[in-house]
């Protein structure tokens, strides 16, 4: 017999025959619980993690846009002083993208809220961001920006008010070839998107492959010396309009489980701990996937998991980690993996 006891519950299994475990389970009206699962798709909507707008200086104070619920892109008019705006994306991939994955196709998306009185239409540009730079507390009112706050990217330095985060070039390090191009008109309200291209799924891929040099998208008129040619855009700070990134992907073949499913049944279930208990303690065959039976995603499977997904299962204990309910990939890195996913979707 091998007993278990956790919060007055006890457990008890017994071996009878060769590759034969029963399980009694007392002080229980239900014994069995079934979960559904969620299906893992190969398309990631994604919205900033921040942006932000560079406002031209003339020599004046240092204005941004941080945490303002518009953007903008090309010149003002006289009267606005003829600065030149261009916009900021940052966008957190390795979140919700298994490493690994293949890139197929990347879209960008604004929701236009106003543009310049005249303004009939500008050829505007997405390009990669070649430095890093930040999203502080500063909220524009209009299109000149608002006194930068501490964070915040403004036309010369990417991290106000450090000088040691000062761009190559005032208003922004990009690449000055764009990803993609669209001719924008005036258009309030509507929808303006920059479709795939090979150079924007490359970009994209490195940046999934290599983190560490996404620095995001920088958007800009091809054209900036005509005045009056002002964009606004809604932010990711608007609830209605936010910015999206649309990822399609292939994801690597064999990296995407349920966390708990054990058995790898594609069901939660009171044979899924069973038959974690019994691979740990009685027979010592390897599970097909230890990424499934880490219940508690701390890199080990080992008794606490099967206590965990038990708990879960039977004493309202709390669910078993990300990916759960979803077949997907695991989240966090560590050193155990899935060597199968035949029955993800």
């Amino acid at each position: 017999m091998f007993p278990i006891q956790f919060d007055g519950v006890r457990f008890m299994f017994v071996r009878s025959r060769p590759a034969v475990t029963r399980l009694s389970v007392f002080a229980f009206g239900m014994w069995l619980v079934f979960v559904s699962t969620d299906v893992w798709g190969d398309t990631v909507t994604l919205n900033p993690s921040r942006d932000n707008t560079l406002f031209e200086t003339t020599g004046g104070p240092e204005t941004s846009a941080g945490a303002g619920v518009w953007l903008f892109t090309g010149r003002t008019g006289g009267l606005g002083g003829g600065i030149i705006r261009r916009s900021l994306f940052a966008f957190d991939l390795n979140a919700q993208i298994p490493p690994g994955s293949t890139i197929d196709s990347v879209s960008f998306t604004l929701v236009q809220l106003d543009a310049a009185p005249g303004f009939s239409s500008a050829e505007i540009g997405v390009h990669r961001t070649l430095a890093d730079w930040g999203e502080g507390t500063s909220s524009a009112g209009g299109g000149s920006g608002a006194p930068a706050t501490p964070g915040d990217a403004t036309w010369t330095l990417g991290f106000f008010p450090d000088a040691t985060t000062a761009w190559a070039t005032p208003g922004g390090d990009y690449d000055a070839v764009a990803l993609s191009t669209i001719n924008v008109v005036a258009a309030p309200f509507g929808s303006s998107t920059w479709s795939s291209t090979p150079e924007f799924v490359a970009v994209v891929q490195e940046w999934l492959d290599d983190p560490s040099t996404n620095y995001g998208l920088l958007l800009r008129h091809l054209n900036e010396s005509t005045l009056q040619t002002s964009v606004k855009w809604a932010s990711s700070e608007d609830p209605f309009s936010t910015p999206v990134l649309v990822v399609e992907f292939t994801p690597p073949a064999g990296n995407d489980f349920i966390r708990g499913d054990c058995n790898t049944d594609g069901e939660l279930q009171v044979s899924d701990p069973v038959y974690g208990l019994n691979a740990l303690f009685l027979t010592g065959i390897p599970l097909e996937c230890d990424d499934a039976c880490d219940v508690n995603d701390d890199g080990a499977v080992d008794i606490a998991d099967m206590v965990y997904l038990l708990e879960y299962l039977f004493v309202a204990g709390a669910p078993p980690t990300a990916p759960f309910p979803s077949c997907s990939f695991d989240p966090t890195a560590d050193t155990i993996e899935c060597a199968i996913s035949a029955f993800c979707p």
